[in-house]
């Protein structure tokens, strides 16, 4: 019995990613790997801070206890609850 399987360009090929993600994107994903975030969470931080790079700057005048609580001050859907102090405090960290 003889295959014929795919030459390693057209396999390589295929099995390239389609879609380029935008900055914002690829911060959601990262967010959503921190335990205790949720989707909400971290399409409300990225309204404020599209980037990391716009969250490292606002971080970066304040004290540590004024950047544990930065995020704890934004509000989440209809019901506006605020983002937990520990979810804040563990990405100023």
């Amino acid at each position: 019995v003889k295959y014929k399987l795919l030459e390693f360009e057209a396999f390589n090929q295929s099995s390239v990613k389609q879609r380029k993600f935008t900055v914002r994107e690829t911060f959601i994903k990262q967010l959503l790997t921190l335990k205790g975030l949720s989707v909400d969470i971290a399409l409300e931080i990225t309204k404020y801070y599209p980037t990391p790079s716009h969250l490292f700057n606002a971080f970066k005048d304040l004290s540590k206890s004024e950047g544990e609580t930065l995020l704890s001050k934004i509000t989440i859907g209809d019901l506006k609850r605020k983002i937990p102090s520990t979810i804040s405090k563990n990405i100023y960290r």
